[in-house]
């Protein structure tokens, strides 16, 4: 899958989200509470991907591991590996 088909796809799974949170919660304190947390999961997520991908590492698998557990592990592993050889 291409990178930029991987980012459409999580941003279309996000507005899902969103949208289905949104309706759901009439408070809008706990909406802004949700937004920040899932922008301190995300958001960071992303950067261990371009870590990883800079170093010609998989970006979505990066990506996929740092959103399904602690971002710090990823990123840990991604600075700690080695950039990969070209050719």
């Amino acid at each position: 899958m291409q990178r930029g088909a991987l980012i459409a796809l999580s941003l279309a799974a996000l507005v899902v989200l969103f949208s289905t949170v949104a309706g759901a919660l009439t408070n809008p304190i706990h909406l802004l509470a949700l937004v920040a947390v899932l922008a301190f999961w995300i958001g960071p997520a992303f950067l261990v991907a371009r870590v990883a991908d800079r170093k010609g590492r998989s970006f979505a698998a990066y990506l996929i591991a740092s959103l399904m557990i602690w971002w710090p592990i990823p990123l840990l592993i991604a600075l700690v590996v080695p950039r990969r050889q070209v050719g």
